[in-house]
């Protein structure tokens, strides 16, 4: 038996490695409870906390400021 994904799962795939910059690899990896708050979380009002990225970028800016 050949398994596929469905389209939906290939659109959330295209759309979180897009939003958030993770490789195709990463999507896969993760679960579902990992992704969904990701999307809630730029849905909503409440602001969600920095990625490592971004902290390490305001650490980066801070030092060389």
């Amino acid at each position: 038996m050949k398994e596929r994904f469905g389209p939906l799962a290939l659109q959330w795939a295209g759309l979180t490695c897009r939003t958030f910059g993770w490789n195709p690899a990463q999507f896969w990896q993760a679960t579902p409870a990992e992704i969904i708050p990701l999307f809630t979380a730029q849905a909503s009002d409440t602001p969600r906390p920095p990625s490592r990225a971004e902290i390490h970028t305001m650490m980066e800016q801070e030092r060389h400021g």
